[in-house]
């Protein structure tokens, strides 16, 4: 995916410079990827007058992580909008204020 985001961008800016693709740009550009998408689903969060979260905690290969989803509804498209918002690695025990005060600090940083 990120290989094909790096041909698209030198489709569109013919910069011979991007045309390889090492580790370093695959990198950047998800970096990129993810600040934009990112921003949009704060901007679909901010503008909903309510959304519905769901979290998923799983423990694979000894690395926990949290993953967080948005159900929205979306006037524009007059549609309910699922929305991926984060896995995030965990480094604490799986107890409900640990999940708890991770989905805090997620949403605090996306919605404000």
């Amino acid at each position: 995916m990120a290989s094909r985001i790096v041909e698209k961008t030198y489709e569109v800016l013919a910069n011979p410079s991007i045309r390889s693709c090492s580790p370093s740009v695959v990198s950047t550009f998800v970096r990129i990827v993810c600040v934009f998408n990112l921003e949009r689903i704060s901007k679909l969060l901010e503008n909903s007058w309510a959304f519905s979260l769901g979290l998923d905690s799983a423990t694979h290969q000894r690395t926990s992580c949290l993953d967080i989803r948005a159900r929205v509804f979306c006037e524009a498209l007059c549609e309910i909008v699922n929305a991926h918002v984060a896995a995030l690695q965990r480094h604490e025990r799986h107890t409900g204020r640990a999940e708890f005060n991770m989905m805090k600090k997620a949403l605090g940083v996306l919605l404000n």
